[in-house]
């Protein structure tokens, strides 16, 4: 059972027996899902940037960074400024 949770002024949360990957579906109309990841774990310092390539698409390639610490744990408030570069031919599009 999911219960929404009203916890401070402009604060709005979930009360759930969620833990780990989740996938949430709207039935039809709607027909839609998507995949919630539920972190209970602390995590430390952020330690690396974890890449993984997310789509392709007619010469466009749609990259996912993440900011892990030493234990592979999301760091979910790292403010880490995260800058590409591009040797060669191809050009970098942003889509901030």
């Amino acid at each position: 059972m999911i219960q929404a949770s009203h916890q401070a002024k402009d604060s709005f949360g979930w009360i759930t027996g969620w833990k780990g990957n989740n996938t949430l579906r709207a039935p039809a109309p709607l027909s839609d899902e998507i995949l919630l990841v539920y972190q209970t774990k602390p995590w430390g310092a952020p330690a690396m940037i974890e890449l993984k390539e997310t789509a392709r698409n007619h010469g466009l390639v749609t990259l996912e960074a993440r900011v892990v610490d030493q234990d592979g744990i999301a760091c979910l408030d790292a403010a880490n400024l995260v800058k590409f570069g591009l040797t060669g031919d191809r050009r970098l599009w942003n889509s901030e």
